[in-house]
């Protein structure tokens, strides 16, 4: 059966180093299906959670917490899930405030039709590669990733039967990029600052859980 409807619900979510500046605070779980469907190249959806140490655990959570996706997909398909580092609520509604005035800028008014956003969660409608540029090109304005991973999936064969049927999957995380601590101590009156890597980019840095569900 062709031109299924996918339900992709978030179940956990964990990092192992996040690089963090701050302890408290909310981490972006940025997730992107690839060619979801013909002339379709690719839906985002951007959740923010509030992790327990370097832990969100979504299996008892509401619907309405832990949906991502519910889209038509057609034949193969991917997934890509990537995970920010921890901000502050501030620094989430000023990010959203900048890529909104941004996208004005680049596309008009028809940016109003292409984004729709909150602190609680929603969904970016804009092309993914161009959200990774622009998180990497306004760098202190935007969120770093630091971990993320991916996974190729099928319309029908990942699920075999007819009926409804759900299956969970696990996706591992590697860093993008050098994850590095610094550390500051005070020597003969002096501050002085310490950097030292503790994820080299490309290692393993975490692993994210979810449910798909198709019918139709």
């Amino acid at each position: 059966m062709a031109n299924r409807t996918l339900e992709m619900m978030l179940d956990r979510v964990e990092v192992k180093e996040t690089g963090a500046r701050r302890k408290d605070g909310q981490h972006m779980v940025i997730a992107t299906l690839v060619w979801p469907r013909p002339l379709i190249a690719e839906r985002v959806s951007a959740k923010t959670l509030e992790f327990e140490g370097n832990v969100v655990d979504l299996k008892k959570s509401d619907w309405i917490t832990r949906i991502v996706f519910k889209e038509r997909v057609d034949g193969p398909f991917g997934v890509e899930l990537g995970v920010t580092e921890r901000m502050s609520d501030s620094e989430i509604a000023d990010f959203f405030k900048f890529l909104g005035s941004s996208l004005m800028k680049l596309m008009g008014n028809e940016a109003e039709d292409m984004m729709t956003s909150s602190l609680t969660g929603g969904l970016i409608k804009i092309p993914f590669q161009f959200l990774s540029k622009f998180i990497s090109d306004i760098g202190d304005k935007g969120p770093k990733i630091i971990a993320g991973g991916s996974i190729c999936l099928h319309a029908e064969e990942t699920w075999k039967t007819k009926n409804t049927e759900t299956k969970t999957f696990k996706v591992p995380l590697t860093a993008p990029e050098t994850i590095y601590k610094v550390t500051r101590t005070r020597r003969h009156g002096q501050m002085q600052s310490r950097r030292r890597t503790i994820v080299k980019a490309g290692d393993d840095n975490g692993i994210i859980e979810f449910t798909g569900k198709v019918y139709g």
